[in-house]
């Protein structure tokens, strides 16, 4: 199943890109500059990009002693500095404000319109957001418009585009750091290859995510890599290597039955073993198929493992 990633006002907000702030030379040299040709949009700029030297400047001006003309010169200058930076950070606050609202309108509006099979109109706001994401220099932002815009060509049957689109956002989650989102371009990726019936590329896509999930400890996620690298290796006709990762998906959930059992929640048990009672009974059909199933030790784990979970059903 595609995943759509929703935008918050988190994730936004964490991967703002901050340029080096000028030194105090420099500030002053271009601030007092600004004063002089009352310039009042590069007095702007100037203590939106540098808020820390400006603010450090303020205070060693204000801190300034002396009735000395020049001495009142400074605390006076302090003063208006100090002035201007609190109006500063709450137009900043506006603007920042102003445009995750913004994203999020468009992702939302997309997302309802994609919901809805309307894809031109997923497409123009998707691309929307995309363009104002780009301008905020938010990478997590864009990789997340990039990614459903690669969704919606992945529905119009345009899987090339599609393909490039999802490579996009899987190489800048790998840049930031982001697992979910990389495991969820894999998971994009590796169900466009199966529709296209190319499981050589989908298996390779499963055995990226199995790296990735395998490094980051989430069984809940293994299990299905391991239950879609069955699936794909029996489609290429290697029964043997589906054999094998179906009995380490049966592992895997295995483990987990183990942890909810302590929860002493029956229900909780029976839901949990809901979905995965066809990959106990796949790897069964594989074995029997191979003339396999009846051969020690497999028979023995691999009834112990049915009737485990034929109690949990009942």
């Amino acid at each position: 199943m595609r995943k759509i990633l929703v935008l918050t006002l988190c994730l936004l907000l964490s991967c703002a890109v901050q340029a080096a702030e000028l030194s105090r030379e420099q500030f002053m040299d271009q601030f007092l500059s600004a004063v002089q040709a009352k310039d009042a949009e590069k007095i702007s700029q100037l203590l939106q990009e540098n808020p820390a030297t400006a603010r450090k400047i303020q205070r060693a001006l204000q801190a300034v002693e002396g009735e000395a003309e020049n001495a009142q010169q400074a605390r006076a200058l302090g003063g208006l500095l100090g002035e201007l930076l609190g109006a500063s950070a709450q137009s900043g606050d506006n603007a920042a404000g102003s445009d995750i609202a913004e994203l999020q309108r468009l992702h939302r509006e997309a997302e309802q319109a994609w919901n809805h099979s309307d894809y031109p109109t997923a497409l123009e706001k998707w691309e929307q957001g995309l363009k104002l994401a780009r301008q905020l220099k938010n990478r997590q932002a864009i990789s997340a418009f990039i990614g459903n815009l690669g969704a919606v060509y992945d529905d119009l049957g345009q899987y090339a585009k599609a393909l490039e689109y999802y490579e996009q956002a899987l190489a800048i989650h790998r840049e930031i750091g982001d697992r979910a989102g990389e495991g969820g371009d894999l998971n994009n990726i590796t169900v466009l290859h199966e529709t296209q019936g190319d499981y050589s590329k989908a298996r390779d896509s499963y055995q990226q995510a199995l790296t990735l999930f395998s490094k980051t400890g989430e069984p809940e996620n293994l299990w299905m890599v391991w239950k879609n690298l069955y699936e794909v290796m029996e489609k290429l006709n290697n029964p043997n290597a589906a054999i094998f990762y179906g009995k380490q998906a049966i592992n895997t959930i295995q483990r987990l039955r183990t942890h909810v059992a302590r929860l002493d929640d029956k229900t909780l048990s029976q839901s949990f073993l809901k979905d995965k009672k066809h990959v106990y009974e796949e790897l069964a059909d594989l074995l029997m198929s191979q003339g396999r199933l009846f051969l020690a030790p497999q028979r023995e784990d691999l009834q112990k493992r049915l009737l485990a979970y034929q109690q949990t059903q009942n």
